[in-house]
């Protein structure tokens, strides 16, 4: 006769050696590996104490004890002691006298129709109702699950439709009321939004900082592993990540209460260093794409660096950057084991993501009306002569013009020359303060009379005059229509 005991305690550990999506077949596969001498009669035995008896008890303290490992110990010392054994032979009739008598039976699905219609009425009159649509949910959910939502996506959808905890429960119990078990459970999620965490992050009460190496490390990590087996196998091994980066001050918080335990910290206001993956490409050859960030400007792949409760200011935007120039420099390549192969990853992070007042002080202008690049004053800027022999420093040369807020700005220079045109200059004295005044308010009367837009402030959503009201606009402010296209 053969025997095989195992305690509960065993089969425990065996659940917490795999993975926390790992099912039944998983676990007898585990146990082939401790018990090798096991035979295939024995663990279907084993298979099916497990899927009717010991995992429903097993899922039903696991949930009790909170899903926290030392609780569930604590509560269930003498159910983890328990063993259970499984004979094979001895009481078991042999091959002889098991063997059927008569016709062989065939499978359900090799019966004809009438043979179905029969098998099934003999079910509906034996087995109640009740039983019926009981197993009928449990095989459709075991079905779902396989071809359901892994926690990663599940993560995904939350995110895409902002999703609260309590949202997504009502949204899973729906799907699972009908017979669809096809989102996981919550704790899921919450082991996959921890994936999604560096390593190597510092957190003060004045602020927060993330390892640039460890955040770059994570954030390349992440993409490679996001490509399909057939992108990883057209890959070079040596790629390269490139990112823009970028600081800037916010302030206007809410104040707390809270007290902090060192003087002259206040949260009202914030200094932010982030960065943004732009694009993986080949090492030698920047026009082999393998990934493309699609929403470059979202803040969905914004990854903060650090944060500090600081006001903006020009000493405290030059330590910032002093402090990355400093971490870019010590960047090493990141090793990546995806596909069978091993990528290394070279990591270029180019400062884009600033404002016109953060380059002014990192190339230490003098004033806003100053050019960052030739320093050329606003009454230079009217002798173009002048202008054109104006040296540009190679170490201006990296910053170019940032993006951020180009197309409001551009918009505002076009404003306030319209409000200049009666006296042709840009410098506002006593003698002009009130014609530039009475311009602007005519000027502004007349866009938000005949286009139904107000200027001279920050407007979201302005594209372009590039467009249908460009020659209409051209003679409201009495600029150039060249200029403004």
């Amino acid at each position: 006769m053969e025997k095989f005991t195992i305690s509960n305690n065993e089969l425990v550990e065996v659940i917490q050696s795999c993975s926390t999506d790992a099912n039944v077949e998983d676990y007898i596969n585990e146990i082939k590996i401790k018990c090798p001498n096991t035979s295939e009669n024995m663990l279907h035995k084993l298979r099916e104490r497990l899927r009717k008896t010991f995992l429903p008890t097993f899922n039903q303290k696991w949930t009790a004890a909170k899903r926290t490992m030392d609780v569930f110990r604590n509560k269930n010392i003498d159910w983890l002691n328990k063993t259970f054994t499984i004979e094979l032979g001895g009481s078991e009739p042999s091959s002889s006298s098991s063997k059927r008598v008569g016709r062989p039976e065939k499978a359900f699905e090799d019966c004809s129709s009438r043979a179905k219609r029969y098998k099934i009425q003999h079910v509906k009159e034996n087995v109640s109702e009740d039983i019926i649509v009981a197993a009928a949910s449990s095989i459709n959910r075991a079905s779902d699950t396989k071809e359901g939502f892994s926690a990663e996506k599940a993560l995904a959808l939350m995110l895409d439709a902002d999703l609260s905890k309590h949202q997504y429960e009502i949204i899973r119990d729906a799907a699972k009321a009908i017979g669809h078990d096809i989102y996981p459970p919550y704790y899921k999620i919450l082991e996959a939004k921890k994936q999604c965490y560096p390593s190597n992050l510092t957190v003060t009460e004045k602020g927060a900082e993330n390892d640039l190496q460890s955040l770059l490390d994570h954030t390349s990590t992440r993409i490679v592993k996001t490509l399909n087996s057939e992108h990883l196998e057209k890959m070079d091994n040596n790629i390269t990540l490139v990112y823009k980066w970028g600081c800037d001050g916010s302030s206007g918080h809410s104040e707390y209460k809270q007290n902090f335990s060192r003087d002259g910290i206040k949260d009202s206001n914030l200094f932010l260093t982030t960065l943004v993956p732009l694009r993986l490409r080949n090492k030698d050859n920047k026009d082999l794409i393998y990934w493309q960030n699609s929403r470059p400007s979202s803040t969905r792949f914004c990854r903060p660096i650090r944060f500090e409760f600081e006001k903006e200011s020009d000493d405290v935007t030059k330590t910032e950057n002093a402090r990355m120039e400093r971490a870019i420099e010590r960047l090493v390549e990141t090793q990546i084991e995806a596909g069978g192969k091993v990528f290394k990853v070279e990591h270029v992070l180019i400062l884009t993501m600033v404002d016109g007042k953060v380059v002014q002080t990192l190339q230490n202008t003098p004033g806003m009306n100053t050019c960052s690049h030739c320093k050329a004053t606003p009454t230079q800027m009217n002798k173009l002569h002048t202008v054109r022999n104006l040296v540009i420093k190679d170490e201006d040369l990296p910053f170019n013009i940032p993006s951020l807020h180009a197309r409001i700005k551009f918009m505002e220079c076009s404003l306030h020359i319209s409000y200049r045109q009666t006296f042709l200059k840009w410098r506002i004295d006593k003698e002009n303060k009130k014609v530039y005044g009475a311009e602007k308010i005519r000027i502004q009367g007349q866009l938000q009379r005949k286009l139904g837009i107000k200027v001279d402030f920050v407007k979201v959503g302005i594209r372009s005059f590039n467009d249908g009201n460009t020659a209409e606009t051209a003679s409201i402010t009495g600029v150039s229509e060249e200029l403004i296209s």
